[in-house]
């Protein structure tokens, strides 16, 4: 094994890639999805915004979703991200909310869960950030963690313009990963006391 080449990146949360010469998508502090195209000859990057102001970022309506991109983007860092297929992925992020990307076509999400964990303190979900995304490589089945004592698994719709969960299953703890088997016939949680990226809440007795 050897390094083939360095990619320069602002601070970044997470990696994810197919197998083959398929781009590799990353996200991080900067609330932006960035996606490399590589080749023998260079790397090409885009750009995807992943990030909006907090007002007016309550959940909206499906109807106001479709008619509004903008509307969809996260409002914090995105801490995780996964390929569901060769183009869309899905992410999470410290406002609590998942979304779908549809890559490289659309620079804003087309489907995004708002609260998607509702937090020990049901007057702050924010606070449940989403830690973890997992996805059954080519089909519609992903599952998202954070530290409300759930794994969340939800279901794409049509075309990948919505999101609908499924059931929950509790676990108590930060889920700082999430990784399905190949023939998604079970899930694997890396579960810890702290968050995987800092100590900011106090510890889980686990």
């Amino acid at each position: 094994m050897a390094i083939m080449d360095t990619i320069s990146a602002p601070d970044l949360a997470a990696v994810d890639c197919l197998k083959g010469n398929k781009p590799i998508t990353a996200c991080g502090r900067d609330s932006n999805i960035i996606v490399w195209k590589l080749d023998k000859n260079d790397n090409v990057s885009a750009t995807y915004s992943g990030r909006r102001d907090q007002q007016n970022s309550n959940n909206i309506s499906s109807k106001k979703v479709q008619n509004s991109p903008t509307s969809l983007i996260h409002c914090a860092a995105i801490d995780c991200i996964r390929y569901i297929d060769d183009q869309h992925a899905i992410s999470g992020a410290c406002d609590n909310s998942l979304a779908v990307w549809k890559l490289p076509k659309s620079r804003y999400p087309v489907a995004t869960v708002r609260n998607a964990h509702d937090g020990r303190d049901s007057s702050k979900p924010s606070e449940s950030w989403i830690t973890s995304v997992a996805s059954v490589r080519r089909s519609d089945l992903v599952a998202s963690g954070s530290h409300d004592g759930f794994v969340k698994f939800w279901k794409c719709g049509d075309d990948f313009r919505s999101i609908n969960l499924l059931f929950s299953v509790p676990v108590d703890g930060f889920i700082n990963g999430l990784e399905f088997s190949s023939k998604g016939n079970f899930i694997v949680a890396a579960v810890g006391k702290q968050q995987r990226l800092g100590r900011w809440i106090p510890s889980f007795k686990n």
